[in-house]
């Protein structure tokens, strides 16, 4: 209840809805008609999603437009990929990026199975753990992949690390990664990362808000200064998160601080280790497990369940159990 949906609320309204917003609870009505849905595109990037699902229902075009600079634009796109693959199709509009045109358009479910694409975001915290020196590989993530969290490998290429991939073409059923307008299976890669000297890295996190956790703590540790910019977003999450990386990465004795919409980041070889307060945030807690690599001594972490909402299982992977 703690993230943003009065803008949400506002266009819905302007649409036939009738949605209002209190302290603990959301109440809604009405029936949303076809039309113009004006949104911002700096806020998050579900308001979008929610629409694109809705929006080919209601038997008239409609419009979404974004009226500031359009962020997480590849979530969009993980959206817009998926619809596709059930008869969806969620047009950008001649004006360019940040207008899209919905058509009234039936759902047609696939033939076949249909495989969830696996979540480069999650994957990030292995990749970064194993920067940091952890033996562990990403295995079933796709070659490519409209998810801008992939741009991973290539932070960790500037972080001086040297990216190993494993190519195998699956052809066995049940580990075969295809979405139904595929002719043949994509390609899966087993990825493992070497690190003999980790450096200082620059990077914009605009569309990659989801994966600065894990990267901060691991720049946290890297020679050098490094500054994640374009980080604002990141105080509308689950938490304030801008400020929890930064609180609970300088609760273990990082040197980290907050510089307007950045985070400037001074690395060294340890930190000493402590607590750090998730505040029930998911990307928190596992943050706090890369940083742990590189501390002293132990680090607790408050509400550690709260992976949950993403990751059920990550302390049991994060320890290699069954």
């Amino acid at each position: 209840m703690s993230r943003p949906i009065s803008e949400l609320a506002a266009a819905l309204n302007a649409n036939g809805g009738q949605i209002s917003v209190e302290s603990d609870r959301i109440a809604v009505r009405g029936r949303l008609r076809p039309g113009v849905y004006e949104l911002p595109g700096d806020v998050s990037s579900q308001y979008y999603t929610g629409l694109f699902f809705a929006l080919p229902l209601l038997g008239g075009s409609s419009r979404v437009v974004a009226s500031s600079a359009l962020q997480s634009k590849s979530y969009l796109a993980v959206t817009r990929a998926v619809l596709r693959d059930f008869g969806v199709d969620i047009a950008e509009s001649e004006r360019g990026f940040g207008e899209y045109i919905v058509a009234p358009q039936r759902f047609v479910a696939p033939d076949e199975p249909y495989a969830i694409e696996a979540d480069w975001s999650q994957a990030a915290v292995f990749l970064c753990a194993a920067a940091l020196g952890a033996d562990c590989a990403v295995t079933g993530v796709r070659t490519a992949s409209p998810q801008g969290d992939s741009a991973i490998l290539g932070i960790l290429e500037q972080a001086g690390c040297e990216i190993v991939q494993l190519y195998n073409s699956v052809t066995e059923e049940n580990d075969t990664l295809v979405s139904p307008t595929e002719q043949k299976p994509r390609i899966i890669r087993s990825i493992t990362v070497k690190t003999s000297h980790l450096c200082a890295a620059n990077f914009d996190a605009g569309d990659i808000p989801d994966i600065v956790p894990p990267l901060a703590a691991m720049l946290c540790f890297a020679d050098g200064e490094s500054v994640i910019s374009n980080c604002a977003r990141l105080r509308l999450k689950e938490s304030d998160r801008l400020a929890a990386v930064c609180e609970g990465l300088r609760s273990l004795g990082a040197d980290i601080e907050i510089d307007g919409g950045s985070l400037r980041i001074r690395g060294k070889p340890t930190a000493a280790g402590g607590t750090v307060d998730s505040r029930g945030d998911h990307r928190i807690a596992m943050m706090a497990a890369v940083a742990s690599l590189r501390c002293a001594s132990g680090v607790y972490v408050t509400d550690a369940g709260c992976v949950a909402k993403s990751y059920p299982n990550f302390w049991n992977d994060w320890e290699g159990k069954e």
